[in-house]
């Protein structure tokens, strides 16, 4: 295997963790902001620039975090890709 094939894999693999830690960071910032805004009824979100208190709009936050959330686990628990020897 020659020695660019294994620079390219352990570049991939760094930027896959690199991704995988982002996503939970971020994950984690939009699920207390999600639950901040569902929790708190006068709470408002900006949908289109107009203020909106929708329990359904403040819950897709919730919910785009916990997504983040899981792909930056499930990223992280994958094997490194290791080009055939």
């Amino acid at each position: 295997m020659s020695q660019l094939r294994k620079i390219h894999a352990a570049v991939l693999n760094i930027l896959a963790r690199i991704f995988g830690v982002l996503s939970i960071i971020v994950g984690v910032i939009f699920t207390i902001w999600g639950l901040a805004l569902v929790l708190n009824k006068n709470s408002t979100i900006g949908v289109n620039g107009v203020p909106s208190s929708d329990p359904w709009e403040k819950a897709m936050v919730l919910v785009v975090g916990v997504v983040s959330v899981v792909l930056g686990v499930l990223v992280l628990m994958a094997r490194p890709y290791r080009p055939d020897e």
